[in-house]
């Protein structure tokens, strides 16, 4: 390699960064073996492009580099001017760059491959995704070799060039967006709703007047969608009208304090925390039966754990693992809501008894807590409504929705009876935070004193990792008693949740699920797979491998 590139790459790459750089490749690496099971990650393309920067810091040779991370020596010289460039985002498909296609394939060529993908469905190549877009494009050529690298700019660029507009348009399996996922907005506005109520009330006059019965039909489900889509939001507004009352008549919520008293800063750099980061799937398969539910007994056949389940509020779409993930098999489960997690009809009640306003009954609704083993209905939280009673087999999940009086006392008594938090980072991005108070807690020692911090497919995991461990560094030099040792600190990123799979378990013995469910069973991935279990049993078994030397050493 000429020196004067790798010296100016030394010179981009500060420690700092340089550890930035090791994780987003660890990242990279974990995510990208799981690749078309959490589609969206854009780590088959990370994994290599950082793996080389990280290789060229080292002083290896292009010819070398790019023999190990199958990119052509030419593609490995095009990293590394766009990351000394354009910096570390160069490192993600989402770049736009032109990326050279393998020697004698034309844009044509690639088209004919990726023609008949896009016209089947992303299950029948093993990829866990309704529709196809350029970005899960990409990842599935990368994965099977048909492509050594490139970038979710290109492929749109080739699909918008040679795809009949019309088949886009009305395609059942393609499109340019994810449009199962839209970012999180703390204040959504009324007028998408109202506009969306406004055109269906207009379809059904039309169809009416000219008679055209499916048309109408189609409008009652347009005007039904929408009526709840503002219902929910007007009520999620009543809710919060209630809250500031409550501010304004008995003052405003105490400034926020830390965990710990705050001394003068620490000149001492703080010791990094061990950093593991993981793919749920890459866990081995532990423990799971129902029948071993008893008030002493969990679905992993050991004692029940209590679990703290925190995550970032306006962020409900991404939240259904609380449930679906089998954390009530394990325990009683506690969360923290606001409004946006509550059903229409939740919403409607006494907001009286749904609002906990002050100490006193928040002491009183916590000591009330049974956290027996049994037959439960589900919360169905995080959703616009449900028609019906779902039934759970296992422990209850405990909710409280506060005001900014008792959010925090709420957050210390519910962490004080719990043996593990599941911090769910789903829905985080810099300019979207969440959670730092109870990361904080946690960091400076909790309790709990054991935590995990997950996330889905969606997720900016490099982001959310620099965002937990910014907080340890700020937490080292403020706390007058910082802890003797850093936690080990452990993210994990988690398939979509298993909706219909997970209510499968539940059905009465010898009934199976029905050909609807089967279909929207295959379409999540197949077989129910408990996350919970296999993060507790890898935690247990780091638990065991850590206690294993102190006791050999007491024997000895």
């Amino acid at each position: 390699m000429p020196s004067a590139l790798h010296e100016a790459l030394v010179s981009a790459f500060p420690p700092p960064r340089r550890a930035l750089l090791d994780r987003i490749v660890l990242r990279a690496l974990a995510d990208a073996d799981h690749a078309l099971i959490t589609p969206g990650t854009g780590a088959p393309s990370t994994a290599k492009r950082a793996a080389a920067v990280q290789m060229a810091l080292n002083g290896e040779e292009i010819p070398a580099i790019a023999a190990a991370v199958h990119l052509s020596e030419a593609r490995v010289a095009q990293v590394l001017d766009n990351v000394l460039a354009a910096g570390l985002p160069a490192l993600y498909p989402t770049f736009a760059e032109d990326v050279p296609l393998p020697e004698s394939m034309t844009d044509r060529d690639l088209w004919k491959i990726l023609r008949p993908i896009t016209e089947s469905s992303p299950g029948s190549h093993s990829v866990r995704a309704v529709k196809w877009n350029p970005a899960f494009l990409l990842e599935l050529l990368i994965t099977q070799g048909t492509l050594e690298d490139g970038s979710n700019s290109g492929i749109e660029s080739i699909i918008r060039h040679y795809i009949d507009p019309e088949k886009t348009r009305d395609s059942m399996t393609f499109e340019y967006a994810d449009s199962g996922h839209t970012a999180p907005s703390r204040s959504a506005s009324t007028w998408g709703p109202i506009l969306g109520l406004a055109f269906g009330i207009l379809i059904l006059t039309i169809a009416v007047s000219a008679g055209i019965v499916f048309v109408g039909l189609f409008a009652v489900l347009v005007i039904f969608l929408f009526a709840n889509m503002l219902l929910k939001q007007l009520l999620e507004r009543r809710l919060l009208r209630r809250v500031l009352a409550h501010n304004k008549k008995h003052g405003a919520a105490p400034p926020a304090e830390s965990p710990q008293p705050l001394r003068a800063a620490n000149p001492n750099p703080p010791p990094p925390p061990p950093v593991t980061i993981l793919h749920a799937d890459s866990l081995p398969a532990a423990p799971w039966n129902l029948d071993l539910l008893s008030d002493t007994t969990n679905a992993l056949g050991r004692p029940p754990l209590r679990i703290l389940y925190l995550w970032v509020f306006a962020a409900q779409a991404d939240q259904g693992g609380y449930e679906t993930e089998g954390w009530p098999q394990v325990g009683p489960v506690h969360l923290l809501l606001n409004a946006t997690a509550l059903r229409i009809g939740q919403l409607m009640g006494n907001l009286d008894k749904l609002l906990v306003a002050d100490q006193s009954t928040l002491d009183a609704t916590i000591a009330a807590y049974d956290d027996r083993a049994g037959t439960y209905q589900r919360p169905m939280l995080f959703v616009m409504g449900a028609i019906g009673k779902y039934l759970y087999r296992g422990f209850p999940i405990h909710t409280l929705v506060c005001n900014d009086a008792v959010w925090k006392p709420a957050v210390h008594q519910l962490a004080a009876r719990c043996d593990l938090a599941v911090v769910n980072l789903s829905g985080f991005n810099p300019s979207h935070p969440g959670l730092e108070y109870e990361i904080l807690h946690l960091l400076s020692g909790g309790p709990p004193s054991q935590f995990v911090f997950l996330y889905e497919r969606y997720t900016d995991a490099d982001a959310v990792i620099t965002m937990v461990l910014a907080l340890w560094d700020s937490l080292w030099s403020s706390l007058e008693s910082p802890p003797t040792a850093p936690p080990e600190l452990f993210f994990i990123r988690v398939p979509d949740s298993q909706n219909i799979g997970y209510a499968a378990q539940f059905l009465p013995p010898g009934k199976k699920p029905n050909w609807i469910a089967r279909s929207m069973m295959a379409g999540e991935g197949g077989e129910y797979v408990p996350v919970a279990s296999r993060i507790l049993a890898y935690l247990n078994s780091r638990d065991a491998a850590r206690s294993r030397p102190h006791a050999e050493q007491a024997a000895g």
